[in-house]
């Protein structure tokens, strides 16, 4: 019995301690502790005064787990078999010394407590900064919106000026003023799409486009502040480069934009050259290569990646630091590369290759809208204007009276609109889709649970997220959607097309 019991433990030091039902030590062959004659098992340690009970029973085995001994200056963390005995074999005592085995347990146990401390802090400096991540993004989401409202009433108004009889130094002036807000709209753009791109809701739309246009337009907002700066600007197009594109051209053209903006900024004196190359055909599967090099200050970083709000410079030149972040978020969006060279003082050259298909021009022209004629309205259409910003009640008022055919009523918010729509009916709505107390789709819904308003013709205007605004609209039937800001012909391209109005001969 013995024997079978020490060899469930032969990887340990044991002591063996014989005595009689009385407790009195027979023998012990002191492995462990050395163990005075003539002694009590129960003198040994105060643990053992537990066993009296223990020996009333015969032949019971119990065993004792991590009991720590400490017996003569000598201290061990063991298990502990007791035989109570039987009619053939006196009690006794086995002691296994499992010092090493439990201090190793120990340091595996602590080892694992502390890697699950520190990945439960680390876990949670995560969570804290993803979600300080989402807060930022939400936040910059949320000011870019309000910044966007002030914004469209003052390009609005401006338009207006522009067409009264005004000075040349008056319209300078006014030029001025709508370079600066031009300027404005692009970089709260460029906020509002850098939080979109880290809150991971940006999406690419490609659609047909034509390059030489975007090309024009592009000159048209640099060619007279280059020139007016002294410095040589042209954008080349190489003559392989199809013209009829698919792609995101709103993307395409804020990529060059940004490089643009970087390149004007920077660049006090020399040249700036953009130029388009055919990188790659296939097929219909082309890679372009967008190219721009300047003679500026230039830049001492070799990341591709371009951290937001970071200048790379040590002048004091106006800007956020967002250009070169959006355009390396975007090229990646869009699965093209970017590649640069730059040195300070001498200049900087970007090479950015873009994925497009090309187009026919069959197809292209399909998918072009109607350039803005107006139409001469006789009668007159009874209009609803819900926009709780008073700016964009009056620019709306003022382009319908300008252009006219129009009765116009206003309400600052949902709740209004519905009380005004129940009293009067509406040959068409505007309606701003983030108002407080109850927004636009709110209000459409319920419009439209109306029946006999279910067919109203209703033009949302958002300046928020205009694709996820345009797919939840269209659950709510929406007829059409205006971006702030907007100009007249987007205005009423959109009128026309909502009120089925044509130009008659």
């Amino acid at each position: 019995m013995i024997q079978k019991t020490i060899d469930n433990y032969l990887e340990a030091k044991v002591q063996i301690i014989e005595f009689d039902t009385n407790g009195k030590i027979i023998a012990s062959n002191d492995e462990l502790f050395k163990i005075g004659k003539g002694k009590t098992i129960f003198q040994i340690h105060p643990f053992f005064d537990i066993i009296n009970e223990l020996l009333l029973e015969k032949e019971i085995e119990t065993v004792f787990k991590t009991i720590l001994i400490h017996i003569n200056n000598i201290e061990i963390v063991s298990d502990i078999v007791l035989f109570s005995g039987s009619k053939k074999q006196n009690p006794f005592i086995l002691i296994f010394d499992k010092t090493e085995y439990y201090n190793e347990i120990q340091q595996i146990t602590q080892s694992k407590n502390e890697l699950f401390i520190s990945n439960y802090y680390q876990t949670k400096k995560n969570s804290e900064l993803t979600n300080e991540q989402s807060f930022k993004s939400k936040f910059l989401a949320s000011i870019s919106h309000d910044l966007k409202t002030p914004i469209t009433g003052v390009l609005g108004l401006l338009e207006l000026f522009k067409k009264e009889n005004l000075t040349y130094e008056q319209k300078e002036l006014l030029n001025t003023i709508s370079n600066s807000m031009s300027h404005m709209n692009r970089l709260v753009g460029d906020v509002f799409d850098l939080s979109k791109i880290e809150y991971g809701q940006f999406t690419i739309v490609n659609k047909p486009f034509d390059l030489d246009k975007m090309i024009r337009n592009v000159e048209q907002i640099y060619l007279e502040k280059f020139v007016l700066k002294n410095i040589e600007f042209k954008i080349i197009k190489a003559s392989n480069v199809p013209t009829k594109l698919i792609g995101d051209y709103n993307r395409v053209a804020q990529i060059f934009i940004n490089l643009l903006d970087n390149a004007y900024k920077y660049t006090n004196e020399g040249k700036v050259i953009a130029e388009i190359k055919l990188d790659y055909r296939r097929a219909k599967n082309v890679w372009l290569k967008f190219c721009l090099q300047d003679t500026g200050i230039g830049f001492d970083i070799k990341s591709k990646k371009f951290e937001s709000f970071q200048k790379l410079h040590k002048y004091n030149i106006e800007g956020a630091g967002l250009g070169l972040s959006i355009v390396s978020n975007l090229v990646e969006l869009m699965k093209g590369s970017i590649n640069f060279e730059s040195e300070q003082g001498k200049g900087t050259k970007f090479e950015i290759t873009l994925p497009f298909e090309a187009k026919i021009e069959s197809q292209i022209s399909k998918s072009k809208k109607a350039d803005f004629e107006k139409i001469n309205i006789k009668n007159k259409f009874n209009v609803l204007i819900v926009d709780d910003n008073e700016i964009n009640q009056l620019v709306l008022m003022k382009l319908l009276v300008n252009h006219g055919g129009f009765y116009m009523d206003i309400a600052n918010d949902g709740i209004q609109a519905l009380e005004m729509i129940n009293k009067e009916n509406y040959d068409l709505v505007f309606m701003d889709l983030h108002m407080p107390r109850m927004n636009g789709f709110e209000t459409i819904q319920k419009i439209r649970a109306n029946p006999k308003n279910k067919n109203y013709n209703i033009i949302a205007l958002s300046s928020y997220d205009i694709e996820n605004d345009i797919k939840e609209g269209k659950k709510l039937e929406i007829n059409d959607f205006i971006t702030k800001p907007f100009t007249s012909k987007d205005l009423f391209n959109s009128i026309y097309n909502v009120l089925n109005l044509k130009k008659r001969d």
